[in-house]
């Protein structure tokens, strides 16, 4: 199955991307950047890798292209950001 991973290449989207790799699906990692593990499957052919921010709907949309089953892990990293322009209405 082709799946896409959002978020891939963090702690938890790296290990269910090497578990679905195992398990025989075609996996595309869906990130802001490249983790050192996903940089090596990816250096193998073993998993493809899809550059962008999942707000930008252009760039989801392009990554999600073909895919039967979608893993949405993306996430922002650290909550100082987020508290900052947290905006109540």
């Amino acid at each position: 199955m082709r799946v896409v991973v959002t978020g891939g290449s963090g702690f938890i989207g790296s290990h269910l991307v090497e578990t679905l790799v195992k398990r025989g699906n075609q996996v595309r990692v869906f990130d802001r950047w490249l983790s050192p593990e996903i940089r090596d499957l990816a250096a193998r052919g073993t998993v493809g890798f899809c550059q962008g921010d999942v707000r930008d709907p252009g760039q989801v949309r392009a990554a999600l292209h073909g895919a039967g089953l979608v893993y949405h892990l993306g996430s922002v990293l650290g909550t100082a950001e987020t508290i900052e322009r947290y905006d109540p209405l």
